[in-house]
Order: structure tokens, then C-alpha cells, then sequence
């Protein structure tokens, strides 16, 4: 009962204290006279074009807080000293950026403007502004993220040093974003051109954060200008002719923002992108897919500086059709008529209030409403012939028509009707049984066998999921003086998550599947920022109350699913402390507890769980020099309670049910560089050096060898030892000597992996050594971006390139654990005593097997046409990365 006395009181002083705004971040720093190296008192700092501005104590200090996340000019005047401005300085989201000056006496009467000399990050929080989004070879935020060190891609998407792909919560302006029953499904796709900025955490995350596994997104999305602007931008790989360079890419971008009248502002980005080829391979294979994304915000300045209201909301629509649904163990789909179709359409809209209630406090309360649906399965494309179907139209879902009434519980008793009767007894009446045997199936087929290829009929999963979920969090900030600031805050979720599954849709068979829950969340946390003579200390508690709301099955008794879950309590503490050791050399310690809720169970039978990840870390950043500065980062972290599980549930009958704590640590080290080669070009290397290794439990084993608990501890499915990477880039002014490349601007990106492991096993699916004991090949990638810009009157026309893989690098990224290569399984041939002959008046006769076309496929044939089927049966083009890709483009810009 205790525990639960501390949680009511930290809420209720949630309410009375203060919290940060997260699109907004601090500068502090000291000023000195340069000849005497002494403080300067009563200074005045100030953030141009803003209210924001500050005053030195005795000892030179000054601190600004509350500045919204952006590029500005930082002047100071001093009684007697020449005006300083600083331009070009960032300031970052929820981080206080460190800003000293140095100043001449007045002697030296005109202003001295100067650049602001580089520092370096934090090794634990990587960051893109708008200028580096611009710059990059990036097309999305996932793309984005994925060019920063310690981030390893797989098809499940992306994995942060060595984790799973669900490690990573993407925040959007202060709020989660991303559907619990998808395990945090790295959904949210908002247009790079709406993102002011970008910024991943992997340590030092204050306590306001939950929901994850040591990884944090968070976006802050851009705002209008002091004057109108626009741009519409093209790009395409289809002037090119031939498959080598043609993917089918066509993509339109739009940006419109300005000032309206009343303090108010309006900001709208949007694309909308077609493509033949979305998959990577190794050459080009068909995979269409459409999407849309478009974001909006309506900003109110609140009069006197006070704050802002504004109101935004983003839309998006996302399908695909895949080459085949199946990796391994072999594209037995790849000449299927019927592959399956995945579209998602996701919304939300925000409206958010920051407000100053004194010069020492920030309050900011946010309020957002957001849907997911989704669904996978088969395109019904005799429905869109009928109809009319265009290119901007959403694909057809197969029996789509039956959604409203899965949905629909009131219609559900008023017809008598249960979920069972829509999602088996309705759905087999639209579907079709995929085949592989017959004449029918060799028809499609380019090869005469039958039992290996599908080729027509329905592929067998009809999937629909959908969320509606309601969040609002209040945030304030209390800033007492320059040694102690006073976080707190409270963050509420609903939501409302409903999943059904049929996995053989084509056939009454009991393997259908649904949950519908409404579980809500209340979190509450209380940091501490303390600040002493350079020393920085932030103090942090987080308090995470999840209640599932639901009923389940707590054993394996039939029927019986009226238990009430019992909600979860958790408390996480959260420590940084960043100590100077000397004026170029910073040390920076962090700890944390976190938690993340496991959603996705069935109401009949799981239930709701945590994984718990403690994470240590100590950096330290130096400059060398004033264009030179590098930074170490050593790491460890643990992942507990990831519970692997087996459940076969027929018709609400457990056959059988395993389950087993697994857990993963992870070590390592991350070595940045930061040098300005120029005043054009700068160079940043990176590298990162990991250790993921765990037990590795695996569900075949606990399921059909239960007696069998031996626990063993190997490397990580994803973990990737060694990562390098590069980046050059230059910006030229509109004034440069070489006109050829005036307003001009390139980023060379160099990647290189050494490669995921795997586990060798025979074809029987015996292991051949130790769990993930081999390693795939490394591979290395080089991307090119270009833009070059030409002023013609008040507006500007830019042409852009952008080149994938420069150097057309084959790339593995996955291969055949019998063999270990990325072609060839090895996969044991029959003898030719295993076939018979065919002849030409048996249904089953193929012409395309009877190779010296005499009417009759002999045994000898039929062994060599095998052979030549299974061998490209598993020749799988998306083992492997894309070949080289170029796309030019061309936009205007007002």
C-alpha cells in the first residue's frame, strides 16, 4: 500500500510543480574581458528577435531558458565593451546549449560578429537540425535515423546497438506516437520538410520519457517564418531507360507557410510518392507501392511574448504489395498471382499551449486524438476493375466490406451474430485456397513441378488491426535561479486496440484469432536540475501506472476468461551528472532505469507484461582544437523480462503453451570526430564497437523439448560488432569565385557493417554450432547528395541528385543458415530413380519440362528441370541491399 501512497503524492505534486516544454531548450554560459581573462558583471545577453535575455551575476555567469527549438544570432552588450554576435547558434530541444564570450574593450567601436565555434554533441543524443536534414540522403525519419551510428537495419526495421527493432520510442512534439499492439512500430513517416528537428537518445534520457527500452525519437515539428515561403520540389529515376536504373520512383514534395493577420501563422508540408520498386534487392523486382503524408499547423502568438497556441494535425496513407511474403525458406510465392497487399492510414491531430506565467516559468499543456488502422492480406482487384479503380485510390482489401461489422458490437447482438461468424464463417466464402499441385498449377508456373510453387488462388492471412487512442500531458518548467531548476509532470493515455486474424481464410479451421481492449496509462516524474560551479547534475524519478482493463485466462482451463488483470506500478530513477575537468574536456556520467509494456496479448489468454532495461554510461567530449573535437562513449546495458512465448489455441482449447524470461546485454564503445576542414566543408566520423549477447532462448525448443531448460548465452540476432561512419560535405556561398558551383551544396555518406550473425544448421533444422556462431559478410555503402541553386528574380530554381550505393556494392544482408551464402542452400537433389515419365496425354504434362519436345517428359528430364527449379526457387534477390539508384530532381523555391 506504500508504494501506492508515493505515486498518489508525486501525481499531486505533478499538478503543483513544473515540467519542460520539449520544443524548447536553454543557453548559459559565462563572459570575459579577453585581455584580463576577468567576469564581467551586469553584462546583457540576448536571443535576437525574441523577448529571451539575460543579465550576468558577479561571477559572469548568465542562463536563458525557454527558447524555442531553432538556429538564432546571441548578442551581448557590457557598459564599456564592443557588441558580440554570435550567429548560426543552435539551440535543442529539451538540452542547454554552452555559450561563453569574449570581449575587447570599447577601443574597438564597431561590432564584431562571429560564428559560433563547434562543440561537441553529446555522444548519447544525436541531433539533425533542418540544415542537416536538407543536406542529407535521407527521404523520411527512418531513413534518417538509420544514418546514425549504432543503428543496424533488418527487415524488422531498425535496431539501436544490438536491440530489437521495438527498442525505439518516437515522441512528436512532446507526445508518444506509436500503436502499442504493433510493439512501437516505427510508423510515424511526417515529411522531412516539416521536421525542425530530429534527435536520438540512447543515454542521458531525462525522466519525462517512457515507454521504452533506452531509445528515444523525439521530433519537434517546424512553425512559419517571418514572411511567406514556398517550395514544390520532383524527383524521378524514370528518365532513365532499362531496369538498372528505372525502380518506377516518381515523388512530389510541397511546402507553404507565412504570417496571417492577429499574431497568427500558418505552416502546411506534404508528399506524395509512387514507386515500382520499393523493396531493396539486388536488382530491381516488383514491389508497387503508393504513399501520402501531409502535415499542417495554425500558430497563435500570444501578445507580449507570453507563448503560443497552436493546432496541427498529419495524415498519411501507406501500401505496398511485396515481391514475395516470404524470406525463406524459399519464395515459394515468387510466381504467385495473389501476393499479399499491406495498407496503413494513420492520423492525428494536436493542439498544444505554451504560456508564461512569469519570466521564471514555461507551462505547456498538449491534447492529441490519433487512429491506426491497418490491414494485410489479399488485394481485391476484381473489385477495383469494377469500380473504376485510379491511381490515387486506396488498394482494395479483400472482403474489406466485413470491417464495419467486425467493428460493430451493438449490430453484432442485434443480428445475433458473434466475431466467429464474420471472421471464419463469412470470410471463407471470399476466398480461395492457394494451390501449388495440379494442372491449374503448373499453368502459372515456369517450371514443371508441382508441391513447391504457388501459383493461384488466395494466400491464406486476412489480418486487420485498427487503434483509436486519446492522450494529453501537462508540462511545466520552474526555473528558480542558474543553480536549480525544478522539472515535474503527468502524462495520461487511453487507448482502444482491436485486432482480428484469420491465418486460413479459404477454410473453417480454428486457427482465427482477436483481442479488443481498452487499457489507459498514467505517468508522473519529478527531475531535479542542478548546477554549481560548471558541474551539472540532473536527478530524476519516473512513475508509470498501467491498468490493462481487461479479463483474461490466467491458466489453461477452456472457458474461463473472467480474471481482472492486475495494473503494473513501476518506478525508474534516472541520473546524469557533467563534470568539466578543464575547459576543452567534459565528463558526462548517466544511469536509468526503463520500462516498456508488452500490449500485444489476446484477451482469451496473455497477459500484459514489462521488460526492464538498466542502462550505464560515461563519455567524454574534448576540443582539440577550435575546428577539432572528439568525444568517447562507453555503454552497457541490460534488457530483462523479454518473454518468448509458444500458444496454439484452437477454438479456445490450449494444445500447448510455453513461456521463458529471456534477457540481452549489451556493451560497447562510440568514438565521434567533428573536424571543419573549412569554411565550406566539414568532416564527421564515427564508429561504433558492440557486444549484444544473451540467452537466446528459442520457442521450438521450449515447446517440443520441455525438459530440455539448458540456458545458453551467445551474441545477439542483431548484433552488428564493428560500424563506420562518414560524412563530408561542403556549402558554398552565392558569392563563390567558381561559378559553376556557386549556391551549391554535396554530403558524401560512407557506411560500413561487419555483418549480422546466424546459426549454421542442417537441413533437418539440427544446429551445426553454437547459437548465432557465424557471421553474414560485411558490406559497405556509399551515398551521394547534390543541390545545386540558381536565383531567377524573387525566386529560386533548385536542382537536386541523389545516388544510392555510388559505387554498386553488393551488399548481404541475409543468407541461408545451411550454407551460410546469400544464393545457393545447399539443398540435397533427388537421384533420378525418384521420377517416373510423363507423357503428353496426362493433365500433368508440362511442356516446359520436356526439353527435346518429343511428347514425353522422361525421368532424366523431370530430374534436371527439379534441379533447375529448385535452384532458382531459392535464388532470393532481397538477401540483398539495392544496387545503385539515381534521382534527379528539380523544385522552386519563393
Amino acid at each position: 500500500m506504500e508504494k501506492y501512497w508515493i505515486f498518489i503524492v508525486l501525481i499531486l505534486a505533478t499538478w503543483i510543480s513544473f515540467i519542460f516544454a520539449t520544443e524548447y531548450g536553454s543557453i548559459a554560459g559565462r563572459v570575459f574581458d579577453e585581455e584580463t581573462n576577468e567576469p564581467l558583471e551586469n553584462a546583457r545577453v540576448w536571443v535576437e528577435h525574441t523577448k529571451c535575455a539575460a543579465k550576468t551575476n558577479e561571477h559572469g555567469y548568465y542562463y536563458i531558458h525557454s527558447i524555442r527549438t531553432g538556429t538564432y544570432r546571441i548578442s551581448l552588450t557590457a557598459p564599456g565593451y564592443a557588441m558580440i554576435t554570435h550567429v548560426g547558434v543552435r539551440i535543442e530541444s529539451g538540452k542547454s546549449t554552452a555559450l561563453d564570450f569574449y570581449t575587447h574593450g570599447i577601443i574597438l567601436a564597431t561590432p564584431m560578429l562571429t560564428f559560433d565555434q563547434p562543440h561537441t554533441k553529446s555522444l548519447r543524443t544525436a541531433t539533425f537540425n533542418y540544415k542537416d536534414i536538407v543536406g542529407s540522403s535521407a527521404t523520411d525519419p527512418i531513413e534518417l535515423i538509420r544514418l546514425l551510428p549504432g543503428i543496424i537495419t533488418s527487415e524488422y526495421g531498425s535496431h539501436l546497438r544490438g536491440g530489437t527493432s521495438d527498442d525505439i520510442t518516437y515522441y512528436v512534439d512532446g507526445l508518444i506516437m506509436m500503436w502499442p499492439h504493433m510493439m512501437g512500430w516505427q510508423h510515424i513517416s511526417i515529411p522531412l520538410s516539416a521536421i525542425e528537428e530530429i534527435s536520438l537518445q540512447s543515454g542521458s534520457i531525462e525522466a519525462r520519457y517512457g515507454e521504452t527500452r533506452a531509445g528515444i525519437v523525439n521530433i519537434v515539428t517546424r512553425q512559419a517564418g517571418a514572411r511567406h515561403a514556398a517550395r514544390i520540389h520532383y524527383s524521378t529515376d524514370e528518365i532513365f531507360s532499362g531496369d538498372k536504373l528505372n525502380f518506377g520512383y516518381n515523388r512530389y514534395d510541397v511546402i507553404a507557410s507565412g504570417p496571417l493577420e492577429a499574431n497568427i501563422s500558418y505552416f502546411f508540408s506534404g508528399d506524395y510518392v509512387f514507386n515500382d520498386a520499393f523493396q531493396e534487392a539486388k536488382y530491381r523486382i516488383t514491389s508497387p507501392r503508393t504513399d501520402y503524408h501531409g502535415y499542417g499547423k495554425l500558430t497563435y502568438q500570444i501578445p507580449n511574448a507570453r507563448g503560443q497556441l497552436s493546432l496541427s494535425g498529419f495524415r498519411a496513407r501507406e501500401q505496398y504489395v511485396r515481391w514475395s511474403p516470404y524470406i525463406e525458406p524459399g519464395n515459394t510465392f515468387k510466381y504467385f498471382d495473389q501476393r499479399p497487399m499491406t495498407r496503413t492510414k494513420y492520423w492525428y491531430g494536436m493542439a498544444a499551449l505554451d504560456y508564461r506565467f512569469s519570466s521564471k516559468n514555461l507551462t505547456s499543456l498538449r491534447i492529441d486524438v490519433d487512429h491506426f488502422d491497418r490491414c494485410y492480406g489479399n488485394r481485391d482487384y476484381t473489385w477495383e476493375e469494377e469500380n473504376g479503380h485510379s491511381w490515387y485510390n486506396d488498394y482494395r482489401f479483400k472482403a474489406e466490406h466485413l470491417i464495419p461489422y467486425l467493428l460493430d458490437e451493438e449490430w453484432q447482438g442485434q443480428n445475433y451474430l458473434t466475431i466467429r461468424d464474420i471472421l471464419v464463417d463469412s470470410m471463407m466464402t471470399y476466398h480461395n485456397e492457394a494451390q501449388n499441385r495440379g494442372a491449374a498449377a503448373l499453368r502459372n508456373n515456369p517450371w514443371g513441378i508441382e508441391g513447391r510453387l504457388y501459383t493461384y488462388g488466395d494466400y491464406w492471412v486476412w489480418s486487420y488491426s485498427q487503434n483509436n487512442n486519446i492522450q494529453a500531458c501537462l508540462e511545466i518548467n520552474q526555473y528558480f535561479n542558474r543553480y536549480f531548476k525544478l522539472k515535474s509532470g503527468i502524462h495520461f493515455i487511453k487507448y482502444d486496440i482491436r485486432y482480428y486474424n484469420n491465418p486460413t481464410a479459404w477454410y473453417d479451421f480454428p486457427l482465427w484469432d482477436y483481442y479488443l481492449c481498452e487499457p489507459y496509462r498514467i505517468d508522473g516524474y519529478l527531475e531535479h536540475n542542478l548546477y554549481h560551479r560548471n558541474v551539472s547534475a540532473t536527478v530524476g524519478v519516473r512513475l508509470d501506472y498501467f491498468h490493462p482493463n481487461t479479463e483474461s485466462r490466467i491458466d489453461t482451463t477452456p472457458f474461463i476468461v473472467d480474471t481482472l488483470e492486475n495494473p503494473s506500478f513501476t518506478i525508474s530513477p534516472r541520473l546524469n551528472i557533467n563534470i568539466p575537468i578543464m575547459n576543452r574536456l567534459k565528463i558526462n556520467f548517466d544511469y536509468g532505469h526503463y520500462v516498456r509494456v508488452y500490449y500485444r496479448y489476446k484477451t482469451t489468454f496473455r497477459r500484459p507484461f514489462t521488460y526492464r532495461t538498466t542502462v550505464y554510461g560515461l563519455s567524454a567530449d574534448y576540443n582539440f582544437l577550435h575546428d577539432l573535437a572528439v568525444g568517447l562513449d562507453l555503454y552497457y546495458k541490460k534488457h530483462n523480462d523479454w518473454l518468448q512465448d509458444k500458444s496454439n489455441e484452437y477454438d479456445y482449447n490450449i494444445y500447448g503453451t510455453c513461456e521463458y524470461d529471456d534477457y540481452v546485454g549489451v556493451m560497447g564503445m562510440q568514438l565521434d570526430l567533428y573536424a571543419k576542414l573549412s569554411s565550406y566543408t566539414s568532416l564527421v566520423v564515427a564508429y561504433n564497437l558492440q557486444y549484444a549477447y544473451g540467452s537466446n532462448f528459442y520457442w521450438y525448443y521450449g515447446y517440443y523439448y520441455p525438459s530440455d531448460t539448458t540456458e545458453t548465452v551467445a551474441p545477439a540476432d542483431f548484433d552488428e560488432r564493428h560500424q563506420i561512419r562518414v560524412q563530408l560535405q561542403y556549402q558554398l556561398p552565392s558569392g563563390f569565385s567558381f561559378g559553376l558551383l556557386r549556391d551549391s551544396k554535396a554530403a558524401l555518406t560512407f557506411f560500413y557493417g561487419s555483418g549480422q550473425p546466424f546459426t549454421p544448421m542442417d537441413w533437418a533444422g539440427n544446429y551445426l554450432g553454437d547459437k548465432n556462431s557465424e557471421r553474414m559478410p560485411g558490406y559497405w555503402n556509399v551515398d551521394l547528395k547534390f543541390t545545386r541553386c540558381f536565383g531567377v528574380g524573387p525566386t529560386r530554381l533548385v536542382l537536386t541528385a541523389l545516388v544510392r550505393n555510388l559505387f554498386n556494392t553488393g551488399q548481404i544482408f541475409d543468407v541461408y543458415n545451411t550454407t551460410g551464402d546469400p544464393d545457393d542452400p545447399g539443398y540435397p537433389l533427388p537421384s533420378v530413380g525418384q521420377f517416373s515419365y510423363i507423357s503428353i496425354l496426362n493433365e500433368t504434362y508440362s511442356p516446359q519440362a520436356d526439353f527435346n519436345h518429343d511428347g514425353l517428359m522422361t525421368a532424366v528430364e523431370r530430374r534436371d528441370d527439379y534441379a533447375d527449379a529448385i535452384q532458382a526457387l531459392y535464388q532470393d534477390p532481397t538477401n540483398y541491399g539495392s544496387p545503385l539508384r539515381v534521382r534527379l530532381g528539380i523544385g522552386i523555391e519563393l
